[in-house]
């Protein structure tokens, strides 16, 4: 819940930051392998979101080249990490939800242009503060619900078994770090 004083404190961050470039972490590469644990799975799982993110525009009527896809996604990625971003660009989840609201390229543009003032200026801090978690909580539930139905509704009945082995993974991360909590419960 939202406090007086955990969002006073957040409004001190918000302020010009500026734009800093990533050139600086191309210096020491000596901990690199320590982190190749981390690296490849979240870039696999950034080039199937994005091979899926296609699939599922291509099922709204609107078919993508899985090589544009790609060279799209690794051109963004290396202009994020060229601004110090560590995560890559992939595609928008929820294609046929946009394309039904007729949002077109202005919506990526205002999307863009937002979410780079706001890290600019901090103002994702004080989005925090105000919004307690509690109510950005149904939203991502609802959103992986319909991405998990979307999911179903796309592979053969016979590889049901298959796509739910491959959500235990995330299951288990999410109950492991946040989603199993019985100290809150009732409260």
């Amino acid at each position: 819940v939202a406090t007086a004083k955990s969002v006073e404190d957040s409004t001190e961050v918000v302020k010009a930051w500026g734009i800093s470039t990533g050139v600086s972490a191309l210096g020491d590469w000596s901990s690199a392998p320590d982190y190749m644990g981390t690296i490849i799975p979240v870039s696999v799982a950034a080039v199937c979101g994005s091979l899926m993110n296609a699939m599922s525009a291509g099922r709204a009527g609107d078919s993508y080249s899985v090589v544009e896809v790609a060279v799209a996604d690794g051109f963004g990625t290396m202009v994020g990490a060229f601004f110090g971003t560590p995560f890559g660009t992939s595609v928008y989840i929820g294609h046929p939800a946009y394309k039904k609201m007729d949002a077109g390229i202005v919506y990526s543009i205002v999307n863009c242009a937002l979410f780079f003032i706001f890290g600019i200026f901090g103002v994702f801090a004080l989005i925090a503060a105000i919004v307690p978690q509690q109510a950005v909580a149904p939203l991502i539930l609802f959103v992986g619900m319909m991405s998990f139905a979307g999911t179903f509704s796309t592979v053969p009945t016979r590889h049901y078994p298959a796509v739910g082995v491959g959500l235990m993974p995330s299951l288990a991360d999410w109950a492991l770090t946040n989603g199993v909590n019985y100290s809150s419960v009732g409260n």
